[in-house]
């Protein structure tokens, strides 16, 4: 239940979350002190280790159970993008934009068309009952 997209520096993501069945406003977005911008979608408890061990400098390490509900982007300064997921590493994504979550289909289909990433977010809105709440966005640092 989210929408993170990245295109051209920016990252952009819902505010909908789920507490319980019960509708929520969550903070997807988070820059770490070096300007990297990490979208979290999924568990958030298994979302904030993650970020938890950036900053400390530490390789992620997934259990099983935050392999199966942990989705990540994160975006550099110099604006490339790796997507995490399973994987012990980031997984560079080589396209030019790049969505994740459950609106993640209408959002790369909006930014075919040549929307940015504000607007995927806003189209996939649209369409997945899982986004919502309005949308936030950040820039890389150069």
């Amino acid at each position: 239940m989210t929408t993170i997209a990245c295109r051209g520096g920016v990252m952009a993501a819902d505010r909908m979350g789920d507490s319980g069945g019960v509708r929520c406003w969550l903070t997807k977005l988070h820059r770490l002190d070096d300007g990297r911008v990490i979208g979290l979608a999924g568990g958030v408890e298994a979302g904030l280790r993650f970020i938890e061990a950036l900053r400390a400098g530490r390789q992620p390490d997934f259990s099983e159970d935050d392999r199966a509900e942990f989705h990540a982007l994160v975006m550099h300064p110099d604006g490339r993008i790796e997507e995490w997921e399973t994987e012990r590493f980031g997984v560079p994504v080589e396209d030019p934009f790049w969505a994740i979550g459950s609106g993640r289909v209408a959002a790369l289909a909006a930014m075919h068309m040549g929307a940015d990433a504000t607007r995927a977010v806003e189209i996939a809105a649209l369409c997945d009952v899982g986004t919502g709440n309005g949308w936030v966005a950040m820039r890389c640092r150069d």
